[in-house]
């Protein structure tokens, strides 16, 4: 982005914060400018596959995000870890 300090990141918290259902967390989260719109691509944790497909759901019923599309789902290899499936996507957001 032309300046890091003007992306809105308390927003797209927040926004988030309302979408996670229980049991799903995010891991990492970039932005990108595209165009003349934000592109977020995000890691997201799911201690399930339900709470992965909530998350799904919610995410396209939202009316701040658009244009998701997922890129990859991947098992953990370590037997300690709290999250069954992480869930590598794309998403358009709006910031207004």
């Amino acid at each position: 982005l032309i300046a890091e300090r003007s992306f809105p990141w308390t927003r797209v918290f927040m926004d988030l914060e309302n979408l996670l259902p229980e049991g799903v967390r995010v891991v990492t989260i970039s932005p990108k400018l595209v165009g003349n719109h934000i592109e977020l691509h995000l890691v997201t944790g799911a201690q399930s596959d339900e709470a992965k497909l909530k998350f799904l759901r919610t995410l396209e019923t939202s009316r701040v995000f658009s244009h998701i599309r997922p890129v990859s789902e991947t098992r953990p290899q370590h037997p300690g870890d709290p999250d069954r499936v992480y869930l590598e996507l794309s998403a358009w957001y709006e910031a207004s």
